[in-house]
């Protein structure tokens, strides 16, 4: 299965992308600062019966962001 993966999920543009890709068959990876927003937002796309995990990521800090891909 392709994975999509979201750094900096918000509720507007990133949303949707995911959200688009998930209905393609992807399974979602969504992450943010706000594990507790980007939560709220997977739940939406797992209702819809989408496979989606949440990650903390600060996407200022390359360290983080070369971390989250590495998992």
């Amino acid at each position: 299965m392709k994975t999509f993966l979201s750094i900096g999920s918000g509720p507007g543009i990133g949303y949707a992308t995911a959200e688009r890709f998930a209905q393609e068959g992807f399974r979602i990876v969504l992450s943010a600062r706000s594990i507790e927003k980007t939560q709220a937002l997977a739940e939406k796309l797992i209702k819809q019966g989408h496979s989606v995990a949440v990650h903390k990521v600060d996407a200022a800090d390359p360290a983080s962001v070369a971390a989250l891909v590495a998992r």
